[in-house]
């Protein structure tokens, strides 16, 4: 083959550049310009004397422009920029965005419905976090009217209290340097709980959450009017409490005043002992279990447990309004569009042979009533000063009775039996029973010499031996105390089987007003 012309020699120069320029820069970067071409020049198309070699003369082809001066340098050194440029542009190439697959809305939706869950969720921990909080010290928090406190607890040596003032959510509180406040119910609030003890018969409140030893409830007469106050180390005089029931609920607080006792009220705007005959002012004892340490670091929750359990029982309240409606609707238009029942053909019978016949179950027997139900009592009434009661022992129809002497025994009750009738009177703040003999009226005691202290009828007033404290068990029932020096001491049976005032006993009385 014959050797390549001058012409023929630049034509394959070009083609070269443009094969090497093509090969670093890939083919999908070209693929806008496949259809441009070159229009190579000829020997005919320069100058005599002109040399495509020359590295000096451009050369006018459609790719000059992109090519820049990669097609007329020829110097190693450009050789090798060329070769760092293109070793660049194939990497940034090489990290072009991957396109998404395709996705059909119903992925959409899934995806859209696992993003809302969490939140959902999340949603419902806050509205029900904050109320189970609230219930981990006691349930019997959700039993009240304000859906916090019951108040339907009697105070019993050995539990714990929340003592709120009549009906409102202001409970006793334990402050600073040994101060006592009302202040608004807070959930688990340590300072709020009370625990109730008893020594010589007489109830005490303590406060353990402060000290780790209990600090007991009372009054310092000097130097302010009894004001009440929560730093006694032990439960003496000042410190013991009657808690005695009232007949519409609730409890009056009574403490100790010499011989006699007055109830806990307002004076001045603080709670003191206050003279008999003020203003009435009740008390309402919510039973709950020991403190939780955890609760009692975070009193706040209680607050954000009201507002946000109000908020969500609304919401609750009026998602099943708009459910009954919705509901309700459903089921008219089905009744209207479904057609009516057919009735299903009567089967005849094809024998003469009678059905068995299904022994009928009898309901059963309604449980027993009590032997003080049926004998006509109903023992649920509290005793107040003023009224005539039927005094019965336990759950028996056996009734307290005078004898016709100065003793006193227990026989079945007959309706109308005046030796079974007792009227309650008070004196001091104790209170005392009396039965009318017909003659005079003698008041229930008990004469200490020259025999044990066994109960008679022979004092004509109320003196220290014939004086009562009524407290009132956690169920139902009451306890009689008697006054046996500084202590009290319950009404039982002595070793002989008589009424007498003892030191422990199991026996306890309902009052039935008459």
């Amino acid at each position: 083959m014959d050797s390549p012309s001058e012409g023929q020699s630049g034509n394959y120069r070009l083609r070269d550049v443009w094969a090497r320029a093509r090969r670093r820069s890939g083919s999908a970067s070209y693929s806008t310009t496949t259809d441009t071409t070159i229009n190579t020049p000829t020997s005919s198309s320069f100058p005599a004397g002109t040399s495509l070699g020359d590295s000096s003369t451009a050369i006018n082809t459609p790719t000059s422009s992109y090519f820049g001066t990669e097609a007329s340098a020829r110097s190693p050194d450009s050789r090798r920029d060329r070769r760092h440029s293109s070793s660049s542009s194939s990497s940034s190439l090489s990290r072009r965005p991957t396109r998404q697959p395709y996705e059909c809305s119903s992925c959409r939706r899934y995806r859209l419905f696992g993003r809302l869950i969490p939140v959902v969720f999340c949603i419902l921990c806050i509205i029900g976090a904050p109320t189970f909080v609230s219930l981990l010290q006691d349930s019997n928090w959700s039993k009240s009217k304000q859906g916090i406190l019951s108040g339907l607890d009697s105070p019993w040596p050995g539990s714990t209290y929340i003592i709120t003032e009549a009906d409102s959510t202001k409970a006793l509180t334990f402050t600073d340097n040994g101060n006592v406040k009302l202040t608004r119910y807070r959930t688990g609030d340590v300072n709020q709980i009370w625990t109730c003890y008893e020594a010589d018969g007489w109830l005490s409140f303590g406060h353990t959450a402060t000290y780790g030893s209990p600090v007991y409830l009372g009054y310092k007469p000097w130097p302010s009017d009894a004001t009440l106050h929560c730093d006694a180390p032990s439960a003496r005089f000042n410190e013991q409490f009657e808690a005695r029931s009232r007949p519409k609920g609730g409890f009056q607080l009574r403490l100790r005043n010499g011989y006699g006792l007055e109830p806990l009220g307002w004076s001045g705007g603080t709670l003191s002992r206050v003279r008999r005959g003020s203003p009435e002012v009740w008390w309402r004892f919510t039973k709950v279990q020991h403190p939780n340490p955890l609760l009692g670091v975070l009193p706040v929750l209680g607050d954000i447990s009201l507002v946000v359990r109000g908020v969500s029982l609304r919401i609750l309240e009026e998602c099943w309004q708009l459910f009954l409606l919705v509901l309700g609707f459903v089921l008219k238009t089905l009744l209207t569009v479904l057609p009516p029942p057919v009735p299903a053909p009567t089967p005849t019978p094809t024998s003469t042979n009678s059905p068995p016949v299904v022994p009928s179950v009898a309901p059963p027997p309604p449980p027993p009533e009590p032997p003080y139900r049926r004998a006509g009592l109903s023992g649920d009434d509290v005793p107040l000063a003023g009224s005539t009661y039927i005094i019965s022992e336990a759950n028996s129809s056996k009734a307290l009775t005078h004898n016709g002497d100065e003793g006193v025994m227990m026989s079945d009750y007959q309706k109308g039996l005046m030796a079974q009738r007792w009227g309650c009177h008070e004196a001091d703040g104790w209170l005392g029973f009396t039965v009318e003999t017909g003659q005079t009226t003698l008041f229930l005691g008990y004469s200490p010499w020259p025999s044990p202290a066994t109960l008679r009828c022979s004092a004509r007033t109320l003196q220290y031996s014939e004086m009562f404290m009524v407290t009132k068990l956690e169920e139902h029932g009451f306890r009689l105390k008697m006054k046996d020096g500084n202590a009290l001491k319950p009404v039982g049976r002595d070793s002989s089987g008589a009424l007498a005032m003892v030191g422990t006993s199991d026996v306890w009385w309902r009052f039935t007003k008459v």
